[in-house]
């Protein structure tokens, strides 16, 4: 039954259309301003043109929608609309430019657009309860997926756009009349003795007057792993432990660290089993503890060690300096800092204060952080990269990785929700946990806000492919004639998900460029690995609605040659995902081109790529074990032959 009278319902949506196409053209407009304005941050003429360019972006939007046919009133209240937006974000956001402001502002205007244009072309189609139902859901994941951008574009243009940096550090080069003492523990589980030994190795070489070291090994069973490791800690005067059938996982090897931790030490430093450090991390950051006696906690980049051919590994190194170039310092600035549990130090009062490691989730790092800002005290981040480690040496340990952290980090956020939004609940975790958010957190709404969209963010993967997999069942209803009424896909409205998909390509790829310095094949490869590894956190988050643990799952550090085969067994749920986009977009096409097919074509490719950067990485992971492979044969028959030579000599 329709809601709607029918000359009402031509009338809105008319409006609501031409609404969609004014948000098409303001999303475009800002962005391609701010790509201008960064390009020309250092002129002068950026100064004389910003005041312009600002009122561009505010009237051009309402003059193309006029010039479409929209009443002059209503071109002229959208802009007002925008003005008014853009006034309040510039309020909010005081330290970033006008223009990064007004880029900012444009993603919930472009989002109420086409909510706008969404309910109302859902009420104004008769439908049954089940076609509501499934159009409701999809404009709640539309809206959804607007607010996780949101999240995402506020850290890009927060490092992009930000004029003044008020929590910025570098590294320590002032002279300090007294060094605080520093006890570094290094977690390690059945890890490679050679690799173990490298990084205790680096450790013996730091320059710094006042540390010790810590090995906990936790839990290996193999002699042949554990002791030489224990041996070199003995030859080098660590202290070292060997733990069996001790609980809580790594998150219990520390909190047991702590507990043999010099009583003269003030500060925790955690280093990975596979991290190799640089002499100077501890020289330069250790000091900023000494000034501030409200520093918890101070985090500086991971960074990766590979092959300098290998561009699997290059590509997935590049997607980690991503997240620390642009998300760690956005947190930094916003004092919402995540500990990220290598490469950081803390305050060992502080840690004791708020109970140690939570050892009842498996992402124990970033729950300590959220205990710590929660009682007052802040982080720090130092962006030099002092340290680099080893990679998960296969595409399905990288998505076993990644499932950890999404899953983790949805954990968290789940379990002190209440908390986070309301101030209430009450602590969901260990009994042995001595302290929690306290009795009244001493949090900021932005701290708030971005602890919980550390857990919503990773839904991002999780809505792009089920509203995917939405979208090709709509399709296929279409092209096997099966009568069912949905919200339906109008061409010219589907212009802002095509919008949505090529800006939010070009965001990555641009960013990528500007903040990593790197060439454009590279930017693709941020984009590729970023993408790569939808799926497993698409399964952490389904996972996140009903299960309230999970086992630790280690991430190797080595691993055997990647053959097609296990590249491909890696990789069958996004290989049959792509098929099948790809069958529909056939399906499509054969029935007839329209605009309106070709909108929806588009939509299907793009999940298509999306889930095809996973087989084509593996792909190019095995191709590279191949001939990495074909070099160590060549060397052992050159070997062979060698000493075959010289034994004929003799």
């Amino acid at each position: 039954m329709n809601h709607l009278p029918e000359l009402t319902n031509a009338l809105l949506l008319h409006l609501a259309l031409t609404g969609v196409w004014w948000g098409a053209a303001l999303i475009v407009t800002r962005a391609l301003t701010l790509a201008l304005a960064w390009r020309g941050r250092n002129g002068e003429w950026l100064n004389a043109w910003a005041a312009p360019l600002v009122i561009l972006n505010i009237c051009l939007p309402s003059a193309i929608v006029y010039w479409l046919g929209m009443p002059l009133a209503l071109a002229v209240a959208l802009a007002g609309g925008a003005l008014l937006v853009d006034g309040l974000v510039a309020a909010t956001h005081r330290d970033w430019t006008a223009i990064g402001a007004q880029a900012y502002s444009a993603v919930p205007l472009v989002a109420l657009t086409f909510f706008v244009y969404g309910v109302i072309l859902t009420l104004a189609t008769p439908m049954n309860w089940l076609g509501y139902a499934l159009s409701a859901f999809l404009l709640a994941g539309e809206v959804a997926s607007a607010v996780i951008d949101l999240y995402y574009t506020s850290e890009l243009l927060e490092v992009l756009c930000r004029r003044v940096w008020r929590r910025r550090l570098g590294p320590w080069l002032a002279p300090v009349a007294v060094w605080p003492r520093v006890s570094v523990h290094v977690p390690t589980h059945n890890e490679e003795p050679e690799m173990v030994m490298a990084t205790l190795d680096a450790l013996a070489q730091l320059d710094y007057p006042n540390y010790e070291v810590i090995l906990i090994d936790d839990n290996s069973n193999d002699a042949a792993i554990w002791r030489p490791v224990m041996d070199f800690c003995r030859q080098h005067g660590f202290k070292v432990f060997h733990l069996m059938q001790y609980p809580g996982y790594k998150a219990g090897a520390l909190n047991f660290a702590l507990h043999q931790t010099d009583p003269a030490a003030e500060l925790i430093a955690v280093v990975d089993a596979d991290y190799v450090v640089r002499p100077n991390w501890l020289r330069e950051t250790a000091p900023y503890f000494l000034i501030d006696p409200q520093l918890a906690f101070l985090q500086t980049p991971q960074a990766f060690s590979y092959a300098h051919d290998d561009w699997y590994h290059h590509a997935n190194a590049l997607s980690e300096a991503y997240f620390f170039s642009i998300g760690m310092p956005a947190r930094a600035e916003r004092n919402t800092l995540i500990f990220c549990g290598t490469m950081g130090m803390i305050r060992r009062r502080v840690l004791e204060r708020v109970g140690g490691w939570a050892e009842w989730l498996i992402t124990e790092d970033a729950e300590l952080s959220l205990r710590m800002l929660a009682r007052g005290y802040h982080g720090a981040y130092v962006e030099k990269v002092y340290g680099r480690g080893t990679l998960p040496p296969t595409l399905a340990d990288l998505k076993r990785q990644h499932y950890r952290w999404a899953f983790g980090s949805i954990q968290l956020t789940r379990a002190y929700l209440g908390r986070l939004l309301l101030e209430v609940g009450r602590h969901n975790g260990d009994p042995r946990q001595r302290a929690t958010l306290g009795q009244r957190a001493k949090l900021s709404p932005r701290q708030r806000y971005d602890y919980v969209m550390h857990g919503a963010h990773w839904y991002h993967a999780f809505l792009q492919i089920t509203l995917g997999v939405l979208l090709n069942v709509i399709a296929l209803l279409r092209v096997f004639d099966i009568p069912f009424t949905l919200r339906p896909l109008v061409a010219s409205a589907m212009l802002l998900p095509v919008l949505g998909v090529v800006i939010g390509v070009a965001r990555v790829l641009w960013s990528s460029r500007v903040v990593l310095r790197c060439s454009w094949r590279d930017a693709w490869g941020v984009l590729f690995a970023l993408l790569a590894v939808h799926w497993p956190v698409a399964r952490a988050c389904v996972a996140g609605f009903y299960r309230r643990r999970a086992r630790f799952l280690r991430t190797p550090k080595s691993g055997s040659y990647v053959t097609l085969g296990y590249a491909f067994r890696s990789t069958v749920v996004e290989s049959i995902l792509v098929a099948l986009a790809l069958a529909t977009v056939g399906a499509l096409l054969w029935r007839g081109v329209s605009a309106e097919t070709l909108a929806l074509c588009f939509l299907l490719l793009w999940q298509a790529f999306v889930m095809a950067t996973a087989p084509i990485l593996a792909l190019i992971q095995a191709g590279y074990d191949f001939r990495r492979r074909r070099r160590a044969q060549r060397a052992i028959v050159s070997a062979n032959q060698s000493n075959a030579a010289l034994a004929g000599r003799r």
